[in-house]
């Protein structure tokens, strides 16, 4: 069965929104770890200036940039199933919108590998196998 760059957009769509519950539970389940409860201990503890008069803390920072990966997976996810779900969207543009998911979902993949950080790399290689398929598919849908 071949599966067309709109069913492997959607494919990759869903795992977007998988990733983002897996992240977003996996961010707010405390931690037994003795380490990570020191580890965020300190974090509370160093505030920055930030300006505007606002001294947040680390682990303030840490957690916008949690719910803003989550935020913005879940709404490249829900785009991405609006387009490949539109009727009006054609066949010849599905390929662009193919291109540029795998284009983002490959630099994440790189930064994790960089940082080595396996839960999202391994969240990021999967949403990759359905874009990469999509790309290797030709013709009409």
């Amino acid at each position: 069965m071949k599966l067309s760059q709109r069913q492997l957009l959607k494919a990759a769509a869903c795992l977007m929104l998988l990733t983002t519950v897996f992240h977003t539970v996996g961010n707010l389940t405390p931690s037994s770890d003795a380490t990570v409860i020191e580890f965020e201990k300190i974090a509370r503890g160093l505030n920055i200036d930030a300006g505007l008069g606002m001294r947040p803390n680390m682990f303030d920072i840490h957690m916008v940039l949690v719910f803003v990966m989550s935020l913005t997976f879940s709404g490249l996810g829900i785009l991405n199933l609006v387009l490949a779900s539109a009727s009006d969207v054609s066949d010849r543009l599905i390929r662009p919108i193919v291109a540029i998911n795998a284009a983002w979902v490959g630099g994440f993949i790189v930064l994790c590998w960089f940082y080595r950080i396996p839960p999202p790399l391994i969240s990021g290689i999967l949403i990759g196998i359905p874009l990469a398929l999509a790309l290797a598919t030709r013709g009409a849908e």
